[in-house]
């Protein structure tokens, strides 16, 4: 993008934070459509991105490094920005006419289901699968999910354990040491 014609056509400062849509259309046609929407969401995302820096940036100078209202400013923000970039990703996939292909489903060569059915939409004969049989590999992976959720409180807790043994309990050589290296916030 050419800055200096930018800046002579448009009295806006975020036109020039912008790529204009036909240099997205040659980037869909020269590098793919990933790619042009790789850097529609990054010009999105850094005008996105303005609110909260000028927001962070006035809390910080008045001495308020977190307020509840800044909070809610940017849960706000966040909402407001994820809903906008879907709109305009939509936008651009249909006037890219690739809007929906990503719904589009190929079914794996190995796949093996429980027999065939007729789709009664496309006549398509396909390989059965319930969902009895996906209910049943997901509760399977419980056990593993409960198993790494207890070596994690385990893991948190010996941190926590040996923090309190060094900071309260040991005197012995190197305690100073062992005290500066605590986190700030539990000294």
């Amino acid at each position: 993008m050419n800055l200096s014609t930018a800046s002579n056509n448009s009295k806006n400062p975020l036109e020039l934070l912008s790529i204009p849509q036909n240099e997205l259309d040659d980037l869909k046609a020269h590098l793919g459509g990933k790619t042009a929407l790789y850097f529609a969401f990054l010009c999105f995302y850094f005008k996105a991105l303005l609110f909260p820096s000028a927001v962070g940036g006035i809390f910080w100078i008045l001495g308020l490094s977190f307020h509840p209202i800044l909070g809610v400013a940017f849960t706000c923000w966040s909402l407001l920005m994820v809903e906008s970039w879907r709109l305009r990703e939509r936008a651009l996939s249909v006037h890219w006419g690739s809007y929906g292909v990503h719904k589009v489903e190929v079914q794996r060569a190995g796949f093996r289901g429980n027999g065939l059915e007729v789709d009664p939409v496309t006549g398509v004969t396909q390989e059965k699968w319930g969902f009895r049989q996906t209910l049943i590999r997901s509760l399977a992976s419980l056990p593993v999910y409960f198993a790494f959720v207890g070596i994690l409180a385990a893991i948190i807790g010996t941190i926590y354990m040996v923090e309190t043994v060094l900071g309260e309990v040991y005197n012995g050589p190197g305690k100073k040491v062992f005290v500066s290296l605590r986190p700030v916030s539990s000294r």
